[in-house]
């Protein structure tokens, strides 16, 4: 009786809102209004299994909300952890941090393993089209193309969509002019 009520009333929405065997990770964070929308035009008719089935969707969406962006938050400090572990020259764990380097590793693949996606765009070229927040330009000798030289944080993506803009430092190339 109740999954018919939940399709009842998502039916009136343009696009399917939840996967009822796995509703906390399949809701949109963007369908919150929508329910929001569909409670307050709820009439007087309406089932009080009705409003609760709204009641607990609005609070699956906060909740995978707030579970997402806590995921970001562990995946970006695992990622800092990491990057300070590892050795500028070789790339490789450093001597001491090496039997600590394994259990960040884990927590990372765990979070991959979560649907998340970390992308740390060091070195590529930067083009002004990237979903990047560019925190700083810093003039660099010898670069031809402008390139990202540091990253602060990494973008995020779960399911393939963007939940954490990145933050970078871009290298320019030097201004040919001189003052004369």
């Amino acid at each position: 009786m109740r999954k018919k009520i939940i399709k009842i009333i998502l039916a009136k929405s343009p696009n399917q809102l939840v996967d009822l065997e796995n509703p906390v990770f399949e809701i949109s964070p963007n369908h919150l209004k929508e329910i929001e929308k569909l409670f307050e035009q709820r009439s007087p008719e309406t089932p009080k299994i009705a409003e609760d089935t709204l009641r607990q969707l609005k609070a699956q969406v906060e909740l995978s909300e707030n579970i997402i962006r806590r995921a970001c938050e562990v995946a970006t400090n695992a990622w800092r952890a990491k990057a300070k572990m590892l050795d500028p020259e070789t790339k490789e764990p450093r001597e001491e941090m090496v039997r600590v380097f394994r259990h960040i590793e884990n927590i990372l693949e765990g979070i991959n393993l979560m649907g998340l996606r970390l992308w740390d765009p060091i070195d590529e070229l930067y083009d002004s089209g990237m979903a990047l927040k560019v925190v700083a330009f810093q003039p660099t000798a010898g670069m031809q193309k402008e390139r990202v030289l540091e990253t602060v944080r990494p973008s995020i993506y779960w399911n393939d969509k963007l939940i954490q803009m990145g933050e970078v430092v871009v290298g320019t190339p030097e201004s040919s002019v001189s003052g004369t």
